[in-house]
């Protein structure tokens, strides 16, 4: 069963990069690939996304790219066998809870101390600007030859907590962190 529904995403995640797939608009797109992310990272510990008890929390700071689309979208949704919730943050600490985070280009000047937070937590981070991988956000949605793809910083990834299948990083573009100096 695990098989073939892991097959249908993979199916999914190569329709949505085509142009026009079904018409949906490219925030609509992208909001369903967060869901779809989902099923590829696991969770640590006490944070376990597994833990069916609790809501898994899907955030965004600052501005809402979505237009709200998220919560219509993910209103009766399971993710990780847990009913979803949307909450939309002005800043990120050690007591924001969230399981993924959509960071918006908007937040480029807070990126840094947004990091810093989702790592101590550990969130997954999400976004679709350019350079904000580089910066270590986990994933990037970005639109080349009008079609969606993603990539994953794999050295963020590795310092995140979080457990990426093997799957989704064959679907990636691979990008490393960028060193400041």
């Amino acid at each position: 069963m695990k098989k073939h529904s892991l097959l249908i995403l993979n199916l999914i995640l190569l329709l949505a990069l085509k142009p026009g797939f079904a018409q949906k608009s490219e925030y609509e797109l992208k909001a369903h690939f967060l869901g779809k992310f989902t099923h590829y990272v696991d969770w640590p510990g006490s944070n376990s996304a597994d833990d069916t008890a609790r809501t898994f929390i899907i955030g965004i700071i600052g501005d809402d790219p979505f237009n709200r689309q998220l919560e219509k979208i993910y209103q009766s949704v399971n993710l990780k066998g847990r009913p979803t919730e949307i909450r939309y943050f002005d800043r990120i600490d050690g007591d924001s809870r969230c399981d993924l985070l959509f960071i918006p280009a908007t937040e480029k000047n807070r990126l840094k101390k947004i990091l810093k937070a989702a790592v101590q937590n550990p969130i997954l981070t999400v976004s679709d600007s350019p350079g904000f991988a580089e910066a270590g956000v986990l994933i990037n949605l970005y639109v080349e030859n009008n079609k969606i793809g993603f990539e994953i910083n794999l050295d963020a990834v590795n310092k995140s907590g979080l457990a990426f299948d093997y799957r989704l990083l064959k679907l990636a573009r691979i990008i490393r962190t960028r060193q400041d100096n």
